[in-house]
């Protein structure tokens, strides 16, 4: 079997969030592999992941929000428009 490319994990998750499929066999195809998952994805499915995945393990982070904003200004919002720029291609890790 091969594996998914990233593109097809991307759109994966974009179904996912879009609400089409939650089940539980979603969520094994699209995180088979990964030994972990956090922020992007994850983090706007928390709930359903969790009914997927009872017995998983949660780390709940607390941060200033305006320390958070920040962040997301100057490290996520630039590196996903030098993606859109083509400047950067984004590399996905964690997989087995």
């Amino acid at each position: 079997m091969q594996s998914p490319t990233e593109a097809e994990d991307w759109s994966a998750w974009a179904e996912i969030i879009e609400g089409k499929d939650t089940s539980l066999e979603v969520f094994d195809k699209v995180l088979q592999g990964y030994k972990s998952a956090v922020d992007s994805q994850v983090v706007v499915m928390y709930k359903e992941v969790y009914a997927a995945y009872p017995n998983a393990k949660f780390v709940l982070t607390v941060r200033d929000p305006s320390k958070w904003e920040n962040s997301l200004k100057t490290m996520i919002l630039k590196a996903l428009e030098l993606i859109d720029k083509n400047q950067v291609k984004p590399k996905m890790e964690g997989k087995a």
